[in-house]
């Protein structure tokens, strides 16, 4: 393997831990609206507007950040294939 690859690599695994990072922080967030607003939790009654599309918006990056890092391991696989081959 190449000082090249190496980069590449160390590179990828650096946006993996970032991604990971970034979505367990969101998860916090989730939890701390959750328990500092627990009628978010019930169903009887509505939450602010405000705390629903904050919500939203948690949810929405959440996805989105689990979207990139499945897409960044399916190139990650497809670079070990090619490699391997080689």
């Amino acid at each position: 393997m190449t000082v090249e690859q190496k980069v590449k690599m160390l590179e990828y695994e650096m946006k993996i831990l970032k991604n990971e990072i970034q979505r367990t922080l969101l998860d916090i967030q989730e939890q701390l609206l959750l328990h500092y607003y627990p009628s978010l939790r019930t169903d009887e009654s509505s939450p602010p507007e405000s705390i629903l599309r904050s919500i939203e918006t948690i949810q929405k990056k959440k996805a989105e950040r689990e979207e990139e890092e499945e897409q960044s391991r399916y190139l990650s696989e497809e670079k070990t294939d090619q490699t391997s081959i080689v």
